[in-house]
């Protein structure tokens, strides 16, 4: 059964750490060079800074040029003029605490202004407060049952212009269990809000709420979920199940790559247009279509048009942060979440356990083996720890049909599932394995990528 998962959209979060730190740097350097020539002496606790004029210095991160030769946002880092005082660290940090030494502020206006303390980005997209959603939004037929309670999937029109999306609704008073959950979900929409658009990431174009109710408006994907494609058509040939992958990894990878995890990543939540290929590659190929049961490696179809939905779960990723409840679905879930530990590696092992289904046919985990009863999904929970054991200690078989004629995939999708999540590959290195690129090589990659010393 599944546990906890919804839709919530992120806000991109920017890290102008390492410029800030060298700008920073740089200027301090410059400053007690100007000290020492006007100074002409040291003290041995450090430089004297005497009637030094700080000029504001610019640090662009991206000034160039757009296709219509318009200038691209750039951000800046101000340093206000401002004396560095002797004495070091300490002597620094007091004048800090004071009011004074040098002050940051991190610009996002066009054309080279800044933006003071406080002062909101006119950019930056945020839930919009509505007196009436009917005003802007009419509500059709549902799109799919929830499974959670307060809330519901549905189709939509846009009042303007008759643009069709989709709607998930969440009632406030049902599908929050406190303040703090929803102040927490709050945030996590606000950054997916805000995330650059995607080709293979459903776009969220505004989050509105009412006294009672918040309204995600989504876009509406064409074709069907991956789950309802192998309904109706059963095992996918092999050739099929790479051109899928290979688009929901650029997905990952795009996710990964703006700092965020998705945590529920499973059949449901990927759509796949067979109608519509994607990208230069798709050029006289063979038409994408899904056969029955055929697992000849035949030349690889065009490009499908694949795209990740469902984002409540979506969130920042943050190494020292734990969760509270273990949210995703079962066979998804990786060991390691079972004991509120979700990573860009989590997300790994979940597309692991998709690529197993798309080839065989079938999961890699036997399905006793999750028997959780409402209730018991708190992280440090008995049961959770069960499952987590089971999972690390169980042999995901790897002996049946297409398998052992398959080393390339079967090489790959046992490294994405490999328990210890250390020795997962990251989206990027599984996009350069040879069963996935088209020379069919696998380029020489770092053991251990994530850091772990056995």
């Amino acid at each position: 059964m599944g546990h906890g998962a919804t839709v919530s959209p992120r806000v991109e979060q920017h890290n102008f750490a390492p410029q800030i730190d060298k700008a920073y740097s740089d200027r301090s350097e410059k400053i007690e060079q100007e000290a020492r020539t006007m100074a002409g002496q040291e003290t041995s606790s450090g430089p004297i800074l005497s009637n030094v004029s700080a000029k504001p210095a610019l640090a662009p991160l991206d000034t160039q040029a757009g296709k219509d030769g318009a200038a691209k946002e750039e951000r800046h880092v101000q340093f206000p003029a401002s004396p560095k005082p002797a004495g070091g660290l300490a002597a620094r940090r007091k004048l800090a605490a004071a009011g004074g030494g040098l002050g940051l502020a991190i610009s996002t206006k066009k054309g080279g202004g800044f933006m003071d303390k406080g002062e909101k980005d006119p950019d930056k997209k945020d839930i919009q407060v509505v007196e009436r959603f009917a005003d802007h939004y009419t509500l059709c037929g549902e799109v799919m049952p929830s499974t959670n309670t307060g809330m519901e999937v549905l189709f939509a029109k846009r009042v303007t212009d008759g643009h069709e999306t989709v709607v998930k609704t969440r009632v406030k008073s049902m599908s929050f269990t406190g303040k703090t959950e929803e102040q927490e979900w709050r945030r996590s929409t606000e950054m997916l809000l805000n995330l650059p658009e995607s080709d293979n990431i459903a776009q969220v174009y505004a989050v509105m709420e009412d006294k009672t109710t918040y309204y995600i408006v989504m876009e509406k994907v064409d074709g069907m979920d991956l789950f309802e494609l192998l309904q109706s058509e059963g095992r996918m040939p092999i050739g099929q199940a790479k051109a899928i992958l290979r688009e929901l990894l650029k997905a990952i990878n795009d996710l990964h790559s703006r700092g965020c995890i998705h945590k529920d990543l499973k059949l449901e939540n990927v759509m796949v247009d067979p109608k519509s290929p994607t990208g230069p590659e798709a050029k006289g190929r063979q038409s994408f279509h899904l056969g029955r049961g055929s697992s000849v490696d035949l030349e690889e179809p065009k490009s499908p048009t694949v795209k990740l939905i469902d984002f409540d779960t979506v969130e920042t990723y943050q190494p020292k942060t734990k969760a509270k409840s273990v949210v995703g679905t079962d066979q998804y879930i990786a060991p390691e979440a079972y004991a509120g530990h979700y990573s860009f590696s989590s997300d790994i092992f979940s597309i692991g356990v998709i690529a197993y289904r798309l080839i065989s046919g079938r999961f890699p985990f036997k399905n006793a083996m999750f028997d959780d009863k409402p209730g018991e999904n708190w992280v440090g929970s008995p049961k959770m720890k069960q499952i987590q054991d089971r999972l690390k200690h169980f042999d995901v078989d790897f002996t049946h049909t297409p398998w052992p004629e398959q080393t390339k995939a079967r090489e790959l999708v046992r490294w994405m599932l490999q328990s210890n999540e250390k020795d997962r590959p990251t989206a990027q290195q599984t996009l350069a394995h040879a069963f996935l690129e088209t020379d069919g090589k696998t380029p020489a990659l770092p053991k251990n990528f994530w850091g772990h010393n056995k």
